[in-house]
């Protein structure tokens, strides 16, 4: 009876020898995230293609990303409000990118007041970028630094003059974020000098773009794409999405890497099989698709592998679920071919709806923090009562106090939005997680047929 029972195992480990999901995320499965910072963070466009990434790449492993950033935020109200608005979401890991609007708004005038008080704000932002760091680490939390993204006084870009200064005082909180993560041991994801190098090439031929935006500061979806390449490739995620290696003359499959291989049959002439595959490539849009020429993203990550050996010489179509999305000689074939970037096939298609989805997500956080915001905007959090907050704004209102229109505009929504909170959040979690409901791995039917 043992007998049998050795030979069955066997059996069985020779059956699923393949079966398996091979990549794991550098953040557990179910881990919270807070990505905290200013308005380039609380505008999500480096967050959607964070989440995208790893929606995509680990489909089956959730990870928990919350928007926690608020616009024109500074060190010192990030340590005010890190208890209540970030650690109270029970985060594993969170990210922080400030010092944009810590650096002031210099003018050309070298007579300026605020000259005077360049070192005293300097000390400001140690102290509170110190104390922020601390707390996180209290709070068992495991922090990634960012050294924060640049202020762009290169690009040529008639309606925004170069702010006088600006630039030097965020390179000297860029580097000091470096200096604190070399004092913490934290990782450290540098925004400051790679943003600044990417620009660098892509303004050898476009003078006038630039990763941090239309207005040297704030990045499109093409910056959050570099941002996003630069997060990846630090904390050193899996490239791979799948490879099938076959031999068609000897009839076996040879190698199979993040994916579950099955019904499998093989001809000198014809090879067939089904693929249920853990990831999904990375999708590129209009803006995207133009850094992509920088940065050779998804080039390296996207890295979805079908070899075959072993079969008679001539051209090949590839079809998958019935449906041809390539044509290979039997030579590329054998070398192995990448169709990650295939536009074709069903498994781009399917990230191309998970991306859809995540600028769903990307814009309702972007409003639900339009709350937070406006606390901060209008220093309602001097303020316990709702009623009292709602008078005040609408007395500066009134009063014409508020003058930018986007601010004025979030002022008015805030009575409105303000009790809406919880079930607000509630829904931007609902949307997250329809991200990773769309990118479910499916199994497809992969056929390379010899083409008479």
């Amino acid at each position: 009876m043992k007998k049998y029972i050795v030979i069955l195992v066997v059996l069985s480990l020779a059956t699923s020898a393949f079966a398996k999901k091979d990549v794991k995320p550098t953040f557990e499965a179910g881990s919270n995230v807070c990505l905290i910072g200013d308005s380039i963070t609380h505008n999500a466009k480096y967050m959607k293609n964070i989440v995208l990434f790893y929606a995509t790449r680990y489909p089956t492993d959730k990870i928990n990303f919350y928007d926690v950033g608020i616009s024109g935020d500074v060190a010192k109200y990030v340590n005010k409000r890190l208890k209540d608005d970030v650690l109270s979401l029970k985060p594993n890991y969170a990210t922080l990118m400030i010092g944009m609007n810590d650096t002031r708004y210099m003018r050309e005038n070298p007579n300026d007041w605020f000259r005077n008080k360049l070192e005293e704000n300097r000390q400001s932002y140690i102290k509170n970028v110190g104390e922020i760091i601390q707390k996180i680490k209290d709070a068992n939390c495991k922090l990634i630094m960012f050294a924060p993204s640049p202020y762009d006084e290169d690009a040529k870009i008639k309606d925004k003059p170069v702010v006088f200064g600006k630039r030097r005082e965020l390179e000297f909180f860029a580097d000091q974020c470096r200096r604190f993560a070399f004092k913490h041991n934290l990782p450290l994801i540098d925004m400051w000098n790679y943003m600044t190098d990417v620009s660098i090439e892509i303004q050898k031929k476009h003078p006038e773009i630039s990763t941090s935006g239309n207005d040297r500061v704030h990045p499109t979806d093409m910056g959050g794409y570099v941002m996003m390449s630069n997060f990846v490739r630090t904390l050193g995620e899996y490239r791979e999405i799948s490879t099938v290696e076959i031999n068609a003359k000897t009839a076996k499959l040879e190698y199979s890497f993040n994916c579950d291989v099955s019904d499998f049959k093989a001809e000198k002439n014809r090879v067939s099989f089904d693929s249920l595959e853990y990831s999904l490539p990375f999708p590129l849009n209009k803006d995207t698709a133009f850094a992509e020429e920088y940065v050779r993203f998804v080039k390296e990550y996207n890295r979805q592998i079908i070899k075959v050996i072993g079969l008679e010489k001539g051209d090949y179509s590839l079809l998958i679920d019935g449906k041809e999305v390539a044509k290979y000689s039997s030579d590329e074939l054998a070398k192995g071919v990448n169709i990650g970037n295939n536009t074709n096939t069903p498994q781009y298609k399917q990230a191309v709806e998970t991306e859809k989805a995540s600028f769903v997500f990307r814009d309702f956080c972007n409003s639900l923090r339009e709350i937070n915001a406006t606390e901060m905007w209008q220093k309602l959090y001097e303020l316990d009562s709702f009623e009292a907050r709602v008078e005040r704004l609408e007395k500066m209102l009134k009063e014409k106090k508020i003058k930018h229109p986007y601010i004025r505009k979030c002022a008015v929504l805030y009575k409105t939005t303000k009790p809406k909170q919880a079930e607000m959040f509630a829904e931007s979690r609902r949307l997250h997680d329809e991200l990773y409901k769309i990118a479910t791995p499916k199994k497809h039917r992969f056929e390379l047929k010899k083409i008479n």
